[in-house]
């Protein structure tokens, strides 16, 4: 059977060798001690581990000890940290604390003792890549596509309803009737309705003719997909993703989203199981177009120039509040894919890399033309057009004195 002795390890430090004769280690928990008036006892707050510590009393002998001891002294003295050998706890990475110590005597010839006093350390690594925090939000928005496609497919029932679960055997099924998959239908036709509303048309001809021929196929097969739930999501996030393509610019693509923010689905409300798989069915898909509208939506936040501060902080403000209305009623994967994307929102909306102008008041103390007021406002003409579009000024020649205006202004005044 192996002794304590049989399980010591050579020390060493930087690859030097030496021998241990006494080693001291300091351990355990970082403290702080706070003390109150009237109070008889201190209050201990716990600051985290401890840094083990450790004092070595080495050695050298022999007749070449000299040449042994140059080697351990220019280890000593190298800078940063590496790796100690400890006899008894084996290998650590540490750095030393204070100047080490040695000693020499003519009584003990050939013989040097040394004092070395050391800090474990964790291990160097390299600070972790800043996050693209675009990428980071498109991330969260497939996610959240994702776990809403599986949500539609696994609700949506177009065979069999479940209309009696027992707690001691397992739930009655029943051939669904036809009801219950024209509820799906007509939701179909409501969200593709929805969406051939959308005021999305552009100069991009070829993704115009793409998005039309989508929500008509949507539209035109919707009594098909009402008896395949699994390719109900499928015809649903395409056509929803042609939004962005199909609009002319991406902030117009975001107001077409948020219009379909308020898509409701209609319902019997009756209370039988039959009625009630109609109601889901319904349900499921008005807010799957929802759900798919809101991740496109955010996915647009990164590439939309804004034009001021408030701007942007309304529009996250939309997404923040369709993010709300729908987690009420989302299953727990939906959920927590609605929360995540909300975090990521707030770190791209607004930029944070960007300083936007802000909106202020102004009001012009006299009938002025709008070309006058922009030359007073920031001391040429070219924001002109921006004033007046803002503003809805309907004779930019005559802005009316003593009316306030929306104006913009650095972000940092």
């Amino acid at each position: 059977m192996a002794t304590w002795r049989d399980r010591l390890r050579p020390a060493s430090f930087r690859g030097v060798a030496f021998f241990v004769e006494v080693a001291d280690s300091l351990s355990g928990r970082r403290l702080a001690r706070h003390d109150f008036t009237q109070f008889d006892f201190p209050v201990m707050e716990d600051l985290g581990k401890q840094p083990s510590e450790f004092r070595l009393e080495a050695y050298l002998l022999g007749p070449d000890y000299m040449t042994q001891r140059d080697a351990l002294i220019a280890a000593l003295e190298q800078p940063g940290p590496s790796v100690l050998v400890h006899p008894y706890l084996g290998s650590k990475l540490v750095q030393q604390t204070q100047a080490f110590q040695f000693r020499e005597t003519t009584a003990d010839g050939g013989f040097v003792r040394f004092a070395i006093f050391l800090v474990e350390i964790g291990q160097v690594t390299a600070a972790p890549p800043p996050e693209d925090r675009d990428q980071a939000l498109e991330d969260a928005a497939d996610a959240l596509s994702d776990a809403t496609s599986e949500d539609i497919a696994s609700t949506v029932v177009a065979d069999r309803v479940q209309v009696s679960s027992p707690p001691t055997e397992p739930g009655t099924s029943v051939p669904a009737p036809e009801f219950v998959r024209e509820a799906t239908r007509d939701e179909l036709l409501h969200a593709g309705q929805v969406l051939q509303g959308l005021n999305v048309f552009s100069r991009r001809a070829q993704e115009v003719a793409q998005f039309s021929a989508h929500v008509a196929d949507l539209i035109a097969r919707a009594s098909e997909l009402a008896t395949a739930p699994a390719e109900i999501p499928i015809a649903l996030r395409l056509a929803v993703q042609d939004v962005a393509a199909a609009a002319g610019n991406a902030l117009d693509a975001l107001y077409a989203y948020q219009a379909v923010f308020g898509l409701e689905a209609s319902g019997t409300g009756g209370p039988s199981p039959l009625q009630r798989a109609a109601d889901a069915n319904a349900r499921a898909v008005a807010q799957g177009t929802r759900l798919f509208a809101l991740a496109e939506a955010s996915m647009l936040a990164p590439s939309i120039p804004w034009e001021s501060y408030e701007q942007a902080v309304a529009a996250r403000q939309a997404l923040d509040d369709e993010i709300d209305a729908l987690a009420a009623s989302v299953s727990d994967k939906v959920y927590a894919a609605l929360m995540a994307l909300r975090a990521k929102l707030h770190r791209v909306i607004p930029p944070p890399d960007q300083d936007l102008p802000r909106l202020r008041s102004y009001t012009p103390a006299s009938t002025l033309p709008a070309l006058v007021i922009a030359y007073e406002l920031y001391g040429d003409t070219e924001d002109e057009l921006a004033l007046v579009a803002r503003n809805r000024i309907r004779h930019p020649g005559f802005v009316p004195g003593g009316q306030p205006l929306e104006i913009l202004v650095d972000g940092s005044a």
